[in-house]
């Protein structure tokens, strides 16, 4: 009995829900008195053979709560190229009326996004980025610790690929698992987990399967002897073992702090400052091991982690100085082990980085107060004051104030009081919200800098989305309307505050 409306209408109601949705988002985001950041990715659907790109913004809103929003789910057109992808950026960014309010863009580690960074910056305009743009470009965390311990797992060499074999040989077929599972009770090993092999891009699931075969790998050995499946032939060496047991030991760090960052729905700079200090400190540990095979992971490892750190050591450091739990201490605490010397001028750069940001919100909040009072001065205020008598009053006023300033500043007096107590239950953005009438110009910074995040991970709701629209079954569905769907999901959402 129910009238099924058709398709046409379904993707116009569709359509009007996006445009509406559009226009409360973008109303969101203009009265929005922070900066925004960005974070893009791209990835190629198969069965399809296009490309869609997903463009998220981040920001802190008035109330001083957290968000993220999609404004683009978009088909990129052919060719796939830096300036195609750059243009479709900055219309984006332009359509949404944020391209002078960004702070920073998240991307994967890769030359082809080095240079979609440089066009933009080139189109965007130095002047209207933070520090001239240099904490414009992220790269994403996740992404380098990727290659960092895909670098380390390099050293394993044929012995991986030997343990790979095995793992996919007897998790092929129902009958081989059985086999297996048989075996492991002989030798008192309890199966708990099942062999799964990895995928090769991740390293993540490469751990794993490493972690989970070194558990059995007496069964393999087992398997061989007594000549299970005669195809069976590729069976690790006890070296192979060895030198597995200890990686897996070493990375076991990495794959906690992935895993870490991984379930944690903001992740702000101040948080990501000790893990990545962390990771130096084990590598510098690793260096002086006896094993010539583990010094060697630890060096490859070391230089691409420290390319990745001194494009990013600016930033998690003014972000580790404006939390109230650490200021310049916790800067000094991993700095000691880091640099071993020099250590005070390292902090100094930190500092004075954050001074120079100081003094660009400084100038730019004197220049709204300016425009504030020229635009709330009366035509009777004008009748009233007479310009000849007061000519210089505001230029002095303005170095009354410059000079009051000098004396100390806001970031002194921050610097100089006794750090936060550290608890579990911290709110740094409420302790920035309660204290912006005391350090307004940190908090404006502070702002700024805590919505910057480190990964450039899709939400899970995009993930999810994506394998839901743009299957085969819907291989149809036009690259408009993909978009309408994946937006208004995410904003329904947030209406619902979910």
């Amino acid at each position: 009995m129910f009238d099924m409306p058709s398709r046409t209408t379904i993707r116009r109601d569709i359509l009007d829900i996006y445009e509406e949705g559009k226009v409360k988002t973008m109303s969101k985001l203009e009265a929005n008195e922070g900066r925004i950041a960005i974070t893009v990715d791209v990835w190629t659907v198969d069965h399809q053979n296009k490309e869609y790109m997903v463009v998220i913004v981040h920001y802190i809103d008035n109330s001083w709560t957290p968000r993220k929003r999609i404004i683009r789910f978009e088909c990129v057109p052919t060719p796939y190229t830096m300036d195609v992808i750059t243009s479709n950026l900055m219309k984006c960014f332009v359509d949404w009326n944020i391209d002078r309010k960004l702070v920073s863009i998240t991307l994967d580690n890769c030359t082809v996004n080095d240079g979609i960074v440089g066009l933009l910056v080139d189109k965007l305009g130095n002047d209207k980025l933070l520090l001239n743009g240099t904490f414009f470009h992220m790269r994403c965390f996740a992404h380098i610790l990727n290659l960092i311990v895909k670098g380390g797992l390099s050293v394993l060499g044929d012995g991986i690929e030997r343990i790979r074999h095995s793992v996919i040989f007897w998790s092929d077929t129902p009958e081989r698992w059985k086999i297996f599972e048989d075996i492991a009770p002989q030798l008192g090993i309890l199966i708990t987990n099942k062999l799964c092999a990895d995928v090769e891009t991740l390293w993540s699931s490469t751990f794993l399967m490493l972690q989970t075969a070194l558990s059995y790998k007496d069964v393999f050995s087992r398997c061989l002897q007594l000549n299970c499946d005669p195809l069976y032939e590729y069976l690790p060496t006890e070296d192979d073992w060895t030198l597995v047991a200890e990686i897996c030991e070493k990375c076991k760090l990495f794959y906690e702090i992935n895993e870490g960052f991984s379930r944690t729905k903001y992740t702000m700079g101040n948080l990501y400052f000790p893990t990545i200090c962390s990771i130096r400190v084990t590598l510098n540990e690793w260096i002086v091991n006896s094993n010539s095979i583990i010094l060697g992971m630890a060096k490859r490892m070391l230089e691409k982690f420290e390319k990745y750190w001194s494009d990013v050591n600016g930033f998690v450091g003014v972000a580790t100085l404006l939390d109230p739990r650490y200021k310049t201490l916790l800067l000094e605490y991993y700095f000691e082990d880091i640099y071993e010397v020099a250590v005070e001028s390292e902090v100094e750069k930190i500092v004075q980085l954050c001074r120079i940001l100081v003094k660009e919100y400084q100038e730019k909040m004197l220049s709204r107060e300016s425009e504030a009072q020229s635009f709330s001065t009366t035509p009777l205020d004008r009748v009233a004051v007479d310009p000849g008598h007061l000519k210089d009053f505001d230029a002095y006023v303005s170095r009354k104030r410059q000079k009051k300033l000098k004396v100390i500043s806001e970031l002194d007096c921050y610097l100089e009081e006794d750090v936060f107590p550290r608890t579990s239950n911290f709110d740094i953005l409420n302790w920035w919200k309660i204290n912006g009438s005391k350090f307004p110009i940190l908090q404006a910074i502070a702002r700024d800098i805590y919505d910057v995040p480190v990964f450039n991970v899709a939400l899970k709701s995009i993930i999810s989305t994506r394998e839901r629209l743009m299957n085969e079954q819907r291989d149809r569905l036009l690259p408009s309307t993909v978009e309408a769907l994946a937006c208004c999901k995410n904003w329904l959402w947030d209406e619902e505050g979910t």
